[in-house]
């Protein structure tokens, strides 16, 4: 059986015997991501039209409750018009990787958010992005590990354009340029 994480959207092949001795359905963690993947066992194992790869989604108000708790001004965020925000990982597990800043509220952590790092420093729901216009803050989430801009932890601070920030491990970088369309 194929198993995709609804977070990262990888692909596992599990052993259904191994796994499901005498069970209906199991809980799976992810190794990519660490999100909690519940599968169910195939009832047609045999049938080509049984779907062979298995997809959980954690339900959107559970995920939009967690974004939207304690904001200062909520009623405020709201997108720029004509810009895209961005990070770019500089260094870590995930350097590399880009992650575009679509919605006024991004969380960045290890599972069940919107920017997922492969880093084990990284708490699950680490630090979250606010957009309010032009006014760009980056709030710590009560994280094990800290967030971090020039290496002063920081509960909250204002982002500008190349604005460097560390999270557990991870060293990104926030990015903003005009749209060009």
């Amino acid at each position: 059986m194929i198993v995709e994480c609804p977070k990262c959207s990888k692909k596992y092949k599990i052993n259904e015997e191994k796994y499901f001795q005498g069970k209906d359905n199991i809980s799976l963690k992810c190794p990519g991501c660490g999100e909690v993947i519940k599968v169910f066992k195939d009832p047609n194992p045999e049938d080509p039209s049984s779907p062979p790869t298995q997809r959980f989604k954690v339900p959107e108000d559970v995920l939009k409750a967690k974004k939207h708790d304690d904001i200062p001004d909520a009623h405020l965020l709201r997108m720029p018009d004509s810009v895209r925000i961005s990070l770019a990982v500089l260094s870590g597990p995930d350097a590399g990787a880009v992650f575009y800043v679509t919605e006024t509220v991004t969380v960045i952590g290890r599972a069940e958010c919107d920017v997922v790092l492969n880093d084990a420093e990284v708490s699950r729901n680490h630090a979250r992005i606010e957009v309010r216009d032009n006014t760009v803050t980056l709030r710590d989430l009560k994280s094990t590990n800290g967030t971090y801009i020039n290496e002063q932890h920081i509960q909250a601070s204002t982002l500008e354009n190349r604005t460097e920030f560390r999270v557990g491990g991870t060293l990104m970088m926030f990015l903003t340029t005009k749209d060009e369309f």
